[in-house]
């Protein structure tokens, strides 16, 4: 492991934040004037981050901000891009990178049935917060178990009939039907206070399972006004 990775780690902990894996280009790629040997993917397993955010969240000139976790992940990610000589890029942020293409190829993860990447240890219970791209190669130690897909061997694919609208399960994620549902008294009263349903039901890393208040806020982020 390269020792600017063991740094970044390192500077990361402090926020249950952690570097994911590492997206070797292929060629020299472009970010901001930066020509890029690598991209390290940041981000977080299980609630692991929670805390940090809630804390700084709880601020009182944070109350009112219109996306606090990408906020709070920004200040993080760009201090230590810039400390590094790197450019962070977020997937929230317009070129729109393909970070689950990176996570693919960088880390033991494959497509789920309900749209969200999925580990066969901590299921989809993690997430992507940015990354910073680097001119130099950065060598880090991954799992080479890629080509497990987790779902094709679930026999009884729980998360397909969890879901109260069947939104999951056909040629694409019924959005509409979701976001529906999410504004009845019934979507209020179940997803919106528990957890997507089929989420909650799929049986890989359920001891990874975000708390009650950290699914209540990425539900809310999720359904629209």
């Amino acid at each position: 492991m390269s020792d600017l990775v063991k740094i970044i780690n390192r500077e990361l902990s402090a926020f249950g934040l952690r570097i994911r894996g590492i997206k070797v280009f292929d060629e020299i790629t472009p970010f901001e004037g930066l020509d890029a040997k690598c991209v390290a993917l940041i981000g977080h397993i299980g609630g692991e981050n929670w805390d940090h955010f809630q804390a700084w969240w709880s601020k009182a000139d944070h109350q009112d901000l219109d996306h606090p976790l990408d906020t709070w992940s920004k200040e993080i990610i760009n201090l230590l891009a810039q400390k590094h000589e790197g450019v962070a890029v977020f997937p929230s942020d317009e070129p729109y990178y393909p970070f689950q293409n990176w996570a693919l190829e960088s880390e033991a993860l494959s497509k789920s049935l309900i749209n969200l990447l999925i580990s066969e240890d901590f299921g989809t219970w993690h997430g992507y917060r940015g990354a910073i791209a680097f001119e130099e190669k950065l060598d880090f130690a991954f799992s080479e178990n890629h080509a497990l897909d987790v779902c094709a061997i679930c026999e009884d694919k729980p998360c397909l009939s969890a879901c109260p609208v069947n939104a999951f399960g056909s040629a694409e994620f019924l959005y509409s039907e979701c976001q529906s549902y999410l504004k009845t008294k019934e979507g209020e009263a179940s997803c919106m206070t528990d957890g997507c349903s089929s989420r909650n039901a799929c049986p890989y890393g359920q001891e990874y399972k975000y708390k009650i208040p950290q699914m209540k806020f990425h539900m809310r982020a999720f359904r629209k006004p």
